[in-house]
């Protein structure tokens, strides 16, 4: 178990100890057996490497997460 786990999260530290995870999922068909092929690509960051590049991006993402419809928080959690 990674220490950082056992913190409790702050306005402070939130930016270090909270992960951003995007799946990206594929479906393509084979040429030549015709049959169809899933993928899955997970990309994961923390928030604090996803917001030091871009100013802006910790406004858009604490508006997106704002946004989310209470029964996704349900099923999330």
């Amino acid at each position: 178990m990674d220490n950082s786990e056992n913190r409790l999260i702050t306005t402070h530290n939130a930016g270090q100890l909270m992960y951003l995870r995007v799946e990206r999922q594929t479906l393509r068909r084979l040429p030549k057996s015709k049959s169809i092929l899933f993928t899955i690509k997970t990309y994961m960051t923390t928030i604090e490497d996803l917001c030091q590049d871009d100013p802006c991006m910790a406004k858009q993402l604490s508006g997106a997460v704002r946004n989310v419809p209470f029964e996704m928080i349900k099923y999330k959690v």
